[in-house]
């Protein structure tokens, strides 16, 4: 049988489990389990006390049907979360629960649905479980050790469910959910499955209420080394030594007076009303500052062999960078490829704002190992300023990279194997100069 036919098959029953698990509570499991087996091993009622056991199970089962508690669509539900959460840090959410029917409900059970963890049928095809070579000739054949890599790689927040939810008529109740970020990443929040048990605590009835949220998940923080820091800090000033007439900046900072326009000023310092009042355009002068400037790039492709472990610890330290510019004032241009294999470029400011939205841009980059590094760095030659100090993060740089990198001066900070594990189970990459080696090219 094909690797196509596994993986559909794997899906429908991923999709009928997952809905199962709603119909049916745990217990209802055990019983309907009891229920089939006591009826199939006490077919003779004379001699044997299964067949009770079938008896009473199956009579709890026929009970259980009858006496469900029906949840209308008087419910309504809102969900708040926050812009951006970090991996591995236990967070919350707040849920409003509305109930505009005539009776008060008790005993619910919130339960978070998010977009299915489920690969494409390209990526399954393509990318192998690491290490499947060595398994044996029927796990290799069924492929289910591969699609259980795949769910775990694309799984990456843990929520709980909320139990023993009361709401009275026409009223409403609010309360907090929590979830733990296992992996950086977007996840799509598809809203809350409301839950009502019957009696006997066997099925349950579920009404699904819509509330969509994209939920960023930024990577882990962690130090900087020292001598990365410092060779950021001596580059700035050897920058603004060599060229600083074009250092300086115009900053939205302390007013110092108004004058008449000159060619060149910028748009955004023109004072509108002073300009309508004395019919010719006004300046405000506002005090001037020096650029702090940085480039950052990020090698998310190439024929490099690709490590999900190494990519993540690397994605994580770039972050870590990024933070450690954005609180001390430097301007970021940052450049990696898209899917489409563009080579994009973002500028992020502290004046502006703009910074989460870089963070935003990281947390749903991807490594494209179907795409030369050769075709990055092409892109990337027409658009980067070879003047300015630039780092480069990547797996493992390629001969093509350390040409455009000893052609601009550029620092290459690479990813190793040597990472830790906490007693928390989460991966933190271990602070020292074996994980991310600074290269001088």
């Amino acid at each position: 049988m094909s690797a196509e036919f596994f993986y559909r098959t794997y899906a429908k029953f991923s999709k009928r489990g997952r809905r199962s698990r709603l119909k049916i509570t745990p217990f209802g499991m055990i019983v309907i389990a009891v229920c089939i087996i006591s009826g199939t091993a006490g077919l003779n009622i004379f001699d044997y006390g299964l067949y009770r056991i079938f008896t009473l199970t199956l009579s709890l089962i026929i009970a259980a049907k009858f006496f469900k508690t029906m949840i209308g669509e008087s419910l309504a539900v809102t969900v708040f979360f926050d812009k951006q959460y970090r991996e591995g840090e236990i967070s919350k959410y707040r849920i409003t629960l509305i109930n505009g029917g005539s009776k008060d409900l008790s005993g619910l059970e919130l339960v978070p649905e998010i977009e299915n963890s489920i690969p494409s049928l390209h990526d399954f095809l393509k990318m192998k479980e690491p290490g499947e070579e060595k398994r044996n000739i029927w796990d290799r054949n069924i492929y289910y050790f591969r699609w259980v890599w795949h769910i775990l790689r694309l799984h990456k927040a843990e929520f709980t469910s909320l139990k023993n939810i009361s709401v009275k008529k026409n009223g409403f109740i609010e309360t907090e959910g929590y979830f733990i970020p296992l992996k950086r990443g977007i996840i799509y929040f598809k809203g809350i499955n409301v839950i009502s048990k019957d009696i006997f605590g066997i099925f349950s009835e579920y009404y699904f209420m819509k509330a969509e949220h994209e939920i960023v998940i930024l990577p882990a923080l962690i130090n900087i080394d020292d001598p990365i820091k410092s060779s950021i800090i001596t580059a700035s000033d050897k920058r603004n030594t060599s060229r600083s007439n074009y250092l300086l900046k115009n900053k939205s900072g302390d007013f110092i007076g108004m004058r008449d326009y000159l060619p060149g000023d910028p748009q955004k310092n023109i004072h509108w009303k002073s300009w309508a009042k004395r019919d010719r355009p006004v300046i405000v002068e506002k005090g001037y500052d020096r650029i702090k400037e940085c480039s950052v790039i990020l090698l998310n492709c190439g024929s490099v062999k690709y490590d999900d472990i190494r990519f993540e610890d690397c994605v994580s330290y770039l972050y870590s960078f990024l933070k450690y510019l954005d609180g001390n004032g430097f301007e970021v241009s940052f450049y990696s490829i898209s899917d489409k294999a563009v080579t994009e470029h973002f500028r992020a400011e502290e004046e502006k704002g703009n910074f989460h939205k870089l963070y935003n841009v990281l947390a749903g980059i991807r490594f494209l190992d179907d795409l030369a590094a050769e075709q990055f760095i092409s892109g990337l030659r027409k658009i980067h300023d070879p003047f300015c100090p630039s780092y480069m993060f990547c797996l493992e740089p390629e001969p093509a990279v350390l040409r455009f990198a000893t052609e601009r001066n550029i620092k290459i900070i690479t990813a190793s194997n040597d990472y830790a594990l906490q007693d928390s189970g989460f991966r933190i990459p271990r602070i020292n100069s074996s994980v991310m080696e600074l290269n001088q090219t």
